[in-house]
Formats: C-alpha cells, sequence, structure tokens
C-alpha cells in the first residue's frame, strides 16, 4: 500500500501527471466478501488492507473508488467486517487493535454503514479498556520504603545441598 500512496503523492508533484495504474485488480485481489465468524483475524487482516486502499483511493482519486461502486455495493460487505469485527474483536486482546482499526476505517469512509450501536460501544470499551491498562503501566508507584543492602537473619548461601536441589527437580 506504501508504495501505491508514494506513486500518489509523487504523479501530484509532475508538472504532466501520467496515467494512474491499473487499480482493479489490486482492489479485486484485496476485497474480503462477505466474512463470516469463521474468517476470523485472517479475514479481518484481508478487509483491513482493502480499507485501507479504499481510504487510499478515497483520499488520492475519488472517482476510481466511485467506479468500483464502493460504498453503495458493498453495504452486505462493510456490515460483516463489522459483526465479525467485534466478534473476533471480544475475544481476544490481540485482535482488539485489528477490530478498531476496521471499525474506524468504516467509521471515517463510510459512517453510515459502520455503526450498530453495539459496535461503537464495543469501540469505546476497547480504548477505555486500552487507556486503563496503559496508565497501570505507566504510572510510578513510590515504594515504601528504600531498599536496604543489608542481609536480614533468613537469608543464607547457597550450597551443594541446594543446588542439587534444584537440579533434581528440573
Amino acid at each position: 500500500m506504501f508504495l501505491l500512496e508514494a506513486w500518489f503523492e509523487l504523479n501530484a508533484l509532475m508538472r504532466e501527471p501520467i496515467q494512474e495504474p491499473k487499480l482493479a485488480p489490486t482492489w479485486v485481489e484485496l476485497h474480503p466478501g462477505v466474512l463470516d465468524a469463521a474468517s476470523g483475524s485472517t479475514g479481518l487482516a484481508r478487509a483491513d488492507e482493502w480499507l485501507a486502499l479504499a481510504e487510499l483511493l478515497a483520499t488520492h482519486t475519488r472517482a476510481s473508488l466511485s467506479a468500483f461502486g464502493f460504498p453503495e455495493q458493498d453495504v452486505i460487505t462493510l456490515r460483516s467486517v463489522v459483526d465479525v469485527a467485534e466478534a473476533v474483536g471480544g475475544r481476544s486482546y490481540t485482535n482488539r487493535d485489528l477490530a478498531e482499526s476496521l471499525v474506524k476505517r468504516i467509521w471515517k469512509l463510510v459512517p453510515k454503514y459502520a455503526v450498530s450501536a453495539q459496535a461503537i460501544l464495543a469501540l469505546r470499551s476497547w480504548a477505555q479498556s486500552s487507556s486503563e491498562q496503559a496508565e497501570r503501566w505507566w504510572t510510578p508507584e513510590h515504594i515504601p520504603a528504600p531498599p536496604t543492602t543489608e542481609l536480614t537473619s533468613t537469608q543464607r548461601d547457597f550450597d551443594r545441598d541446594d543446588v542439587a536441589s534444584v537440579l533434581a527437580d528440573l
């Protein structure tokens, strides 16, 4: 995708722009079709690439995007992407970022197809739980007392018996 984006940016800088590359094969290759729960994260990853292409075309060549019939001909696909994103994103933490990215892309491109109330609520809860975890991770905590270098009476050096006991457990 980055090569296509670079091409559009460079072509915009040229005095005489050249004809844009054939985008139909890429569009067809990336189009996810109608997703179902079995599609899982693989189907969502493909849908994310397809929507990234749609965003790129919306930015640089809206006419090409319209020529593909987007979004009118993709209503069912877009709704299935949102449904699967909700299902897969809710099941595993690793897929939440992908699901969130999909819902945001659809929201940016065609908000009227992006949202069921559940998708937005799910997106907000993911963002909230992510921000809470990030806040907990980065919030420093003061320890109650400074550490000491003094040995306490319960500490002792390891001896051969301790090493043998650990090795026997392996």
